[in-house]
Order: structure tokens, then C-alpha cells, then sequence
């Protein structure tokens, strides 16, 4: 009779020894996914996070409207929130609803607007500033933790502000204008430090520089964080935990996605690099749109879009180290995917993030997508090594095993 085979020991402590070792690095895939592929939808997108859901607003191209897209447990819902204007920028309040802005044109007149909508109510919406003698775009939208909503835009040549805190709409001019006459404030991208004043990253298309404002309470400090060929196309800004900014940016003339942010010497000094400000993060195809964001440590990371037409490719950079190779880059998704990137992170850490995906065709259409990593810490991996490596040696013993019992069986008969 066959002796029931027992694994050794000596092997069941070797792998209940690897459930005490825990690496700190973690392994992951992107996940990607439709959240909206009726129409042409999604070439310009905003994203934001609450604990129980994922928020996008987007473009609707083929009916030139706006449209909002949450993914809840139950799956995507899409809704349409205007007819006739271009999505700009998202955000959240503390209850996880949410705020936009965006600007619409009729005739002659271009509008910034704001809407917001609370729970499952019906979207409300307010007209912020027409003009029927300057372009109004490119806006940008942060709210603070008193209610207060803050947007950064352009009108005309110049970069405007607005705010809204339970009273009026109140706006003033950043930067353009009189008396220098500089076409100022393209690409905005807005946040709120400490105190809540607002900081602009911005694109200076005069000097073609990258600028940064900060309030200080009575006037607008201004400053050119980079220059030098023609960058600070699509700049993203985000402010880490000392108040100091971190900004993502394009220079046009070098198809490269750079990024800066001040020397840790000291506020208001640029970081310095042998071939001038800005460090650069990758070189890319044309157009290439920017999101950055920080981790907890204060460690920035860049969603943008790479290749060139009509391959282009949603990529995700991380800042590694001070060495000469501080960035490594990964492909998020390819085929044509990246165009109107955006993205912010939860709790966690783990950034999430939306864009469109083109579909070739006779007439390309856009489809809006969104991204995000599903992490699987090394010890699991760690762990499942060695026992797919007792699994191995059972079965190896179990034949070997089975050999000698034939054997002996022969000898008996």
C-alpha cells in the first residue's frame, strides 16, 4: 500500500518565511477603459476624485457641448451638461460634488461660465464675462475650503481671475496688457496654497515663456519660471506641502515635456540645470498636453501625451532620483490615445486619469477613457514564488515516490 506523501518540514518553514518579507516597492498594470464612447467625445477633459467615485467632465465635439461622466460601484453614468460650449476644468467640493468651468460662444460673443450641481439636482449655471471684442479660453478652476471658487482664464491678450465667495463674481487682471502689451495667459493652470490665494502657471506667447503668478494679498507677484525656444504650452501646476509649486509644461520648439520647480535652497529660485531652467522628462511628438500631481513625500509625477499622429500614446513619468536619468516614463495605452490628458490621485496615492482615444477612420473620432493602476504589492508575488516552487517538489516527490512503490511492487510479485 502507497504511504500518503507529507510535505518535508524543512520546506513548509521555507515558504511561511516569505510571509514575513514585505518589500516596500509595488508592482502594477494599467487598467484602461471607456467611459464614454458615443460620438466624438472627450479632445478636452477634466478629472477629479472623491472617496466613492470618479468624476470626468469632457467635450462633446460632434454636438459642441459639454458632457460629465461618473463612475460609481454601479459602473459610468453620462450626462449632458450643456449644449453649446468647450469643457475646461473640474473640481470638487468637500462633498464630492461637482464644479466647472467653461466658456461657450454665440455669434460674435464668447462667455466664461461656471455650473455646479448638487447630489442629483439639476446643473446651475452662472455667466461670468462676454466679450464680443476679445477670445475668452482657456480656463482653469479650483475651490477652496471656505466654498470659495477661484478661476484662472484668458480673454484676449490678457490672463484674468476670477472669484466667487457667497456674494458676486469679482474679476481682475493678472498679467497683459498695458502697459507692456504682451499676449499673456494661455494654458492656465490654477491652485490655492495654505492661505488660500491663488497661484497661475501660465504661457507667455509674446516672450513664448513659461510664467507663474502668486497673490500676496494686494497685487500679483509675476515671475518667468522658464525660457529659451518656445515653452510652457499645456503647464499644470500643483503646490506641495512647504507652499512651493511644481509645474508641467511643452516646449513647442524641442518636443519636450519638461517640468521645474524651486531649489529647495530657498523660495523663489528656479531650479538650475547644465542646459538651463527645467528639467526635461521626455521627448515627444507634437502637441503634447501635460497633468502633473505629488505624492505624500512630495515626489511629482506627469501624465502627457507622446508620439505623433495618428500614433499617439498616453504616457505616465515619475521623478526617481537627482542623477542624470530622474525620470522614468511608461506607456500607459497606445493607438492613438493621450490627447486631452488629465489626471489627479485619491487618497491612496494612486493617480487616475482621463483623455481621449482616437479611432482611425476616414474621420477620425474620439472616444473618452480613463487609466489608473491596479497595484499588487510584491509580497504576494514574493510569496506565490516559493510555493509554486513547493508545488514543483511535491509533485517531483509524489512521482518519485510512486517509482519505488512500483518497483518494490515487482520485486514482491
Amino acid at each position: 500500500m502507497e504511504k500518503p506523501y507529507r510535505l518535508p518540514v524543512g520546506l513548509i518553514l521555507a515558504v511561511l518565511a516569505q510571509l514575513f518579507v514585505v518589500p516596500s516597492a509595488l508592482a502594477y498594470s494599467w487598467v484602461t477603459e471607456f467611459a464614454d464612447s458615443q460620438g466624438d467625445v472627450g479632445y478636452i477633459t477634466g478629472i477629479a476624485l472623491d472617496a466613492s467615485a470618479v468624476h470626468i467632465i469632457y467635450s462633446d465635439s460632434g454636438k459642441f457641448a459639454i458632457r460629465y461622466a461618473k463612475k460609481t460601484s454601479s459602473g459610468w453614468t453620462t450626462e449632458e451638461v450643456l449644449k453649446t460650449g468647450t469643457a475646461s476644468a473640474l473640481a470638487l467640493d468637500a462633498a464630492g460634488n461637482p464644479h466647472i468651468s467653461y466658456t461657450f460662444t454665440s455669434g460674435t460673443t464668447t462667455t466664461l461660465g461656471y455650473a455646479s450641481k448638487v447630489g442629483n439636482a439639476p446643473w446651475t449655471y452662472s455667466n461670468i464675462e462676454s466679450s464680443s471684442q476679445v477670445l475668452i479660453r482657456d480656463s482653469a478652476i479650483a475651490l477652496g475650503t471656505n466654498g470659495s471658487v477661484h478661476i484662472s482664464y484668458r480673454a484676449g491678450p490678457r490672463l484674468k481671475y476670477a472669484t466667487k465667495s457667497g456674494g458676486p463674481w469679482t474679476t481682475s487682471v493678472v498679467d497683459g496688457g498695458p502697459p507692456l502689451n504682451k499676449t499673456v495667459g494661455s494654458y492656465s493652470s490654477i491652485a490655492l496654497d495654505a492661505n488660500g490665494s491663488p497661484r497661475i502657471s501660465y504661457y507667455n506667447l509674446t516672450d513664448k515663456t513659461l510664467m507663474y503668478a502668486e497673490w500676496l494679498g494686494t497685487t500679483w507677484l509675476k515671475d518667468t519660471a522658464d525660457f529659451g525656444g518656445d515653452t510652457g504650452w499645456y503647464t499644470s501646476l500643483a503646490l506641495d506641502t512647504r507652499g512651493f509649486p511644481h509645474i508641467s509644461y511643452y516646449d513647442s520648439l524641442h518636443n519636450k515635456v519638461k517640468y521645474i520647480t524651486w531649489d529647495a535652497s530657498g523660495r523663489g529660485y528656479w531650479i538650475q540645470n547644465a542646459a538651463g531652467r527645467g528639467e526635461v522628462v521626455d521627448t515627444v511628438g507634437v502637441g503634447a498636453r501635460t497633468a502633473i500631481l505629488l505624492n505624500s513625500q512630495n515626489i511629482p509625477a506627469i501624465a502627457y501625451q507622446g508620439g505623433t499622429l495618428p500614433n499617439f500614446e498616453l504616457r505616465y513619468a515619475a521623478r526617481t532620483g537627482t542623477g542624470q536619468n530622474k525620470w522614468v516614463s511608461e506607456v500607459v495605452d497606445t493607438g492613438g490615445a493621450g490627447v486631452g490628458v488629465s489626471m489627479k490621485q485619491i487618497a491612496d496615492g494612486n493617480p487616475h486619469i482621463s483623455y481621449s482615444h482616437l479611432v482611425p477612420s476616414s474621420s477620425p473620432v474620439s472616444k473618452l477613457k480613463h487609466a489608473y493602476p491596479a497595484l499588487i504589492p510584491i509580497y504576494v508575488i514574493w510569496i506565490l514564488i516559493p510555493l509554486l516552487f513547493a508545488l514543483l517538489v511535491m509533485a517531483g516527490m509524489r512521482m518519485k515516490s510512486r517509482k519505488k512503490s512500483r518497483k518494490k511492487s515487482r520485486k514482491k510479485s
